[in-house]
């Protein structure tokens, strides 16, 4: 059980890092394309 979820808990903080980059690449990619904000 608890290996499950140290398992679990890998994947997520991977899925939030993730997150995070495309978030961060996102938003530069508002800032560079202002017509793309509607």
């Amino acid at each position: 059980m608890q290996k499950l979820s140290a398992a679990v808990f890998c994947i997520f903080s991977e899925v939030i890092r993730s997150a995070k980059i495309e978030r961060s690449g996102f938003l530069h990619l508002f800032r560079s394309h202002p017509e793309c904000k509607n």
